[in-house]
C-alpha cells in the first residue's frame, strides 16, 4: 500500500498497460491518464482512448481526495453540461484507488469492490516480467486476473 500518498509525484502521464475487461473502455486500445491539479486543488484526470477504428475519446474528471489507511483514493466526477446533476446526487465514497505506485514507472490502481484494476506505467511499455509480478499483487490483493 502507498504510505503517505505525494500527490505532486503522482501528476502527470500515465499509460494504461493492462486491465481487465469493462464496458466503459470497449474497443479502446491505448488509454492514458493525466493528473494535474485544477483551480481549486482538486485533481483533475484528462482521459484519453483511442479506439480500435482510430477514433479518439476524451474524458474529463474532476477528483477529490481520501486518504484512508496509507491508500491514495478517488472519488471522480464527470465533468460535462449536466455537471450540476452529477454534483447533486454525488457521494464520497472512492471509484477507485491508487494500490501501489513507485511515481516513476507503474501505478497499480484498482476499484474498492475488486472488480475492476487497471495497470498504469509513466512510459508505453512495461516489461512482461514487471507486468507478471503486478498481476501476482493484484491476485494477492483480492482482484481477478
Amino acid at each position: 500500500m502507498v504510505e503517505k500518498f505525494e500527490v505532486d509525484r503522482y501528476l502527470g502521464k500515465w499509460y494504461e498497460i493492462a486491465r481487465n475487461p469493462n464496458w466503459f473502455q470497449k474497443g479502446c486500445v491505448l488509454s492514458t491518464a493525466t493528473y494535474s491539479l485544477g483551480p481549486d486543488g482538486d485533481i483533475m484526470v484528462r482521459n484519453e482512448c483511442t479506439r480500435d477504428n482510430g477514433q479518439k475519446n476524451k474524458v474529463w474528471q474532476s477528483s477529490a481526495i481520501h486518504y484512508g489507511q496509507g491508500i491514495f483514493e478517488i472519488k471522480a466526477t464527470w465533468l460535462g453540461p449536466f455537471q450540476w446533476v452529477v454534483d447533486l446526487f454525488r457521494d464520497t465514497n472512492p471509484n477507485y484507488v491508487v494500490l501501489n505506485t513507485d511515481y516513476d514507472s507503474f501505478s497499480i490502481v484498482g476499484t474498492p469492490d475488486h472488480k475492476y484494476w487497471w495497470i498504469l506505467s509513466r512510459q508505453p511499455t512495461l516489461p512482461e516480467s514487471m507486468i507478471d509480478e503486478i498481476k501476482a499483487l493484484l491476485v494477492i490483493s483480492g482482484y481477478r486476473v
